[in-house]
């Protein structure tokens, strides 16, 4: 069953998406935004407004703000005075730029612009006070097909990690005469090429199904010469 709930939350416009869901138990609400290109801070005030009214945990919220956080950290370029930053209104909102918070003081920018010639930290995520130390990683991407950057962001997970499936031989493959003689040769194959002075592999090569295990010992070759002889009177 998907942990996230519908129904979506968004404007008639598509310039966000609210979504609220289940994340290892707990409540959890995703969120995306398009900022717009002219009245930005007073769009994202209203924005953030909504989304707090419907958060059902804690907010995890990416996209193009459109907006500075910090008009000087995130902006190189001709100066122009009066710029909009959302610096106070992410505190009002207890939201934290997660990648400044991972990379300090570091100077990085997600979009280009050629005619003013500068450059801009328009995309980013926030993160709520209590997911920051679940967060491992945050970076900027290289802008391809679009004029912004992808950014990216890892949470930690609490939950224990499962142990790593143990693989099987699919003993079907082994009815087919074919694929038995193709085995058989491929090995014969690999142990006449990988003729490495200092080495040599020891297999356990089951004569119905050739099925073969390979550890690396240093004694030489004597072994490896002996599987060769065996293989060649398996036919």
């Amino acid at each position: 069953m998907c942990p996230l709930r519908y129904p979506l939350n968004t404007d008639s416009r598509g310039r966000y998406l609210i979504l609220n869901g289940m994340l290892e138990g707990q409540p959890i609400t995703l969120a995306t935004v398009y900022g717009p290109n002219s009245h930005q801070l007073r769009f994202i005030k209203r924005f953030l407004k909504k989304l707090i009214s419907l958060a059902s945990g804690p907010i995890v919220l990416g996209g193009d703000f459109n907006i500075l956080i910090n008009a000087t950290l995130d902006y190189s370029g001709p100066q122009r005075s009066g710029r909009p930053d959302l610096g106070d209104v992410l505190k009002v909102n207890s939201l934290h730029d997660i990648w400044r918070y991972l990379h300090g003081g570091e100077r990085d920018f997600t979009f280009l612009s050629v005619s003013h010639l500068s450059q801009s930290r328009l995309d980013y995520f926030l993160i709520s006070s209590d997911l920051i130390t679940k967060a491992t990683k945050a970076d900027i991407g290289t802008a391809t097909w679009s004029d912004h950057a992808p950014v990216s962001l890892e949470l930690r997970s609490d939950m224990p990690n499962p142990a790593p499936p143990q693989w099987l031989l699919n003993t079907f493959l082994l009815k087919n005469p074919d694929r038995v003689h193709y085995f058989r040769e491929s090995l014969r194959e690999f142990l006449a090429t990988n003729d490495t002075p200092g080495l040599h592999f020891h297999s356990m090569v089951c004569p119905k199904s050739f099925h073969e295990r390979h550890s690396f010992t240093s004694s030489g070759q004597t072994e490896k010469t002996a599987e060769l002889t065996y293989l060649r009177g398996l036919n």
